[in-house]
């Protein structure tokens, strides 16, 4: 049996702190959404005040974008967007 492997990937961020990151290194170059193998960018969320800033940066991504509750979930997220594209 042989198996065919892609080079796609996803971002599982998790943000344990308040702060924004990557904001200027993304957004400024364009950098992430150019990103051919990318499929997807999950990130983690604790609190409520990490939610709203991490939703406010939803209109920059052009790649799907969600946020979860657990490092779990997220993971999960990101390999249901693998299998799907093994799939096709």
């Amino acid at each position: 049996m042989r198996r065919e492997e892609s080079n796609d990937y996803s971002f599982v961020i998790n943000r344990k702190h308040k702060c924004v990151l990557w904001r200027l290194e993304i957004y400024s170059e364009n950098e992430t959404n150019n990103r051919q193998k990318l499929l997807g960018i999950a990130f983690v969320t604790h609190e409520k005040v990490t939610e709203a800033m991490t939703e406010l940066e939803a209109p920059f991504w052009q790649k799907p974008f969600k946020i979860f509750n657990t490092v779990d979930e997220a993971i999960a997220w990101a390999k249901s967007l693998h299998a799907a594209t093994m799939q096709h």
